[in-house]
């Protein structure tokens, strides 16, 4: 697959010369740059193109050339192909030089995959190291801050970010809204939600939610109807602007006009996109899942199927999610089961919260248990969250006092889970009457 063939081999110092003129000592030099170029870019292409496996492969390829030495671009495109966090970090620490790419990539990786205290102390051997962080670095730490419920820690940052007068960009802005509200500062949230430069569905979300879930319904109510008329302006601007023809605008009106409950107009804007992309079947696919339209869901990932687009990750977050709302339990064993089996896709955390919820859903906790315990990942708060909420449910004491205290561990601060574990209790004693 990465041998070269007569027509690509390596051109001669003297044929680099005659297009490159260079000085004779410096030849060599360049040559090997060029390579290095050639190579790094071929990673991030394997990467790009969803192919992670490639991107190992070509880098081991790479390191046989006793001239290829990795440099601190190779490495943001290796910690991003590899299957789990572990190897992330063991290639992370093999690094000489590590640039604020390979910091933020690495803390990125904790985060998102739901590793909030190891993305914190990273962060903190970053300092000591004296790189700064970026806009993205700090986001993905506020992030971890959420996760845990730390507000004081998010605090800290903040307050960094404005010491050293970092631009608070649509990202790093939605993640402290969304802190702050999740921590229940929602003056706070409110008072950053509105100083945003712009407004994604995400910082409208996180305002959102933050309001109802500390009981202000009205509040929530109010933000949303604003959201849902700015959406539809936009939706009519860029009719009069003759956008109508960007298949990217599109999708995330789709997006939208799903999350703010329209799923007929975001069946009607899909409809309308000459050339849809895979972006375009996620965000319908994920729309009538969100709306409980499970098996229309599946119908759209078939069809999908036959216009010859290849699903991502991404897709099969919304195949699952559909599985689980419609209560199609084989099928969603198969789905997750074809991830990796018939598209060589690594099943990330959100696949298996899926297919946990999904089993949850249907009453088979053992079973869920089960599943969990075997995940050659991490589970996180949302997985064993679902747990207790099944147990709440199906009247498991066991299983809820086991789903509450992993759920403590990872979120000590969080006093809802003793609510929801009052209320398995309750519920058990009031079935044996």
């Amino acid at each position: 697959m990465f041998h070269q063939s007569q027509s690509s081999s390596p051109m001669p110092s003297q044929q680099i010369q005659q297009v490159l003129p260079m000085p004779a000592g410096s030849s060599l030099t360049l040559i090997n740059q060029i390579y290095l170029l050639i190579w790094n870019t071929m990673l991030r292409g394997f990467l790009i193109h969803n192919m992670p496996k490639g991107a190992l492969l070509g880098y081991l390829e790479m390191l046989q050339g006793s001239n290829n030495i990795p440099d601190r671009f190779t490495f943001p495109s290796l910690l991003k192909a590899c299957g789990d966090i572990g190897s992330a970090r063991t290639i992370f620490e093999s690094m000489g030089e590590k640039n604020q790419v390979a910091w933020t990539t690495m803390i990125s990786g904790y985060a998102k995959n739901h590793y909030p205290r190891e993305a914190l102390l990273l962060y903190n051997e970053m300092e000591k190291e004296e790189v700064d962080p970026d806009e993205v670095t700090m986001a993905c730490l506020i992030s971890a801050c959420t996760e845990l419920r730390d507000l004081e820690c998010g605090k800290k940052l903040h307050a960094h970010i404005h010491e050293s007068g970092m631009r608070i960009c649509i990202v790093l802005g939605t993640a402290l809204v969304d802190m702050y509200a999740k921590c229940g500062k929602l003056e706070s949230a409110r008072q950053l939600f509105d100083n945003l430069p712009e407004k994604n569905v995400v910082a409208w979300s996180a305002m959102i939610f933050g309001y109802t879930q500390n009981n202000q319904s009205e509040e929530a109510l109010t933000l949303f109807k604003e959201m849902v008329d700015l959406g539809s302006w936009i939706h009519e601007y860029i009719r009069m602007v003759k956008l109508e023809h960007s298949t990217s605008l599109k999708n995330s009106l789709i997006d939208m006009y799903s999350k703010c409950g329209d799923i007929d107009i975001a069946r009607g804007v899909f409809d309308d996109i000459s050339a849809k992309d895979v972006v375009s079947w996620n965000a319908m696919i994920q729309g009538l899942a969100l709306h409980g339209l499970g098996k229309e869901a599946l119908a759209q990932f078939h069809l999908m199927l036959k216009t010859g687009i290849q699903p991502d990750d991404i897709t099969f977050i919304g195949v699952l999610s559909a599985c689980s709302h419609a209560g199609l339990i084989q099928e969603g064993r198969q789905h997750f089961n074809d991830i990796r089996a018939r598209y060589g896709i690594s099943p990330k955390l959100e696949h298996y919260g899926c297919m946990v919820d999904l089993l949850c859903r249907a009453g088979l906790l053992d079973e869920a248990i089960d599943f969990i315990r075997k995940m050659p990942l991490e589970p996180n708060g949302a997985i064993w969250g679902a747990v207790l909420g099944a147990c709440r449910v199906f009247k498991n004491v066991k299983l809820g006092e086991e789903a509450a205290r992993h759920l403590l561990n990872l979120e000590p601060k969080n006093d809802g889970i003793y609510v929801l574990l009052s209320n398995i209790y309750a519920r058990h004693k009031s079935g044996k009457k």
